[in-house]
């Protein structure tokens, strides 16, 4: 058994106590991540409380371009700067989605849910956006859409 003097007690844990108060402070002030940036020209799209968000490059007010009930994630500008697509969380799955570059209406691209109905995250990620080919005519994404068994 460690025995400390009252003093050196109240040395350690006040401190302590004051530094874990400040970290949970800054924790609440700074909730909103702003996540997956893309960018394409002097715009930049990015996540935050799971909708995409457009913002100019030098700073300013952002624009929510997503309202659904979803989570939206990775989005990415197309080559042409055209469309974005991204990744979407809807009811229980998880597919690919493309919007206009303005915002608006999401239309989905897949239409496979996982192979089995509650995937654990360290099978990876499935309909995962990650670009678009460089003639902007197809998006790339992880997807275990042909796997030979659920695991691999």
């Amino acid at each position: 058994m460690i025995r400390c003097w009252p003093s050196l007690q109240r040395a350690i844990l006040f401190p302590a106590l004051g530094i874990l108060a400040l970290a949970a402070g800054t924790a609440r002030a700074n909730d909103t991540l702003m996540r997956f940036p893309t960018l394409h020209g002097d715009s930049v799209v990015f996540e935050a409380h799971g909708n995409l968000w457009e913002v100019n490059r030098a700073g300013g007010t952002a624009r929510r371009l997503t309202t659904d009930s979803g989570y939206d994630l990775m989005p990415r500008y197309s080559p042409d700067g055209q469309w974005i697509a991204f990744t979407g969380q809807y009811q229980g799955n998880t597919d690919v989605y493309v919007i206009p570059a303005g915002g608006g209406v999401a239309r989905r691209l897949t239409f496979h849910s996982d192979v089995v109905g509650d995937a654990p995250l360290r099978w990876g990620p499935d309909n995962m956006v990650v670009t678009w080919t460089p003639d902007s005519k197809n998006i790339v994404f992880l997807s275990r859409r042909t796997t030979f068994n659920s695991w691999f």
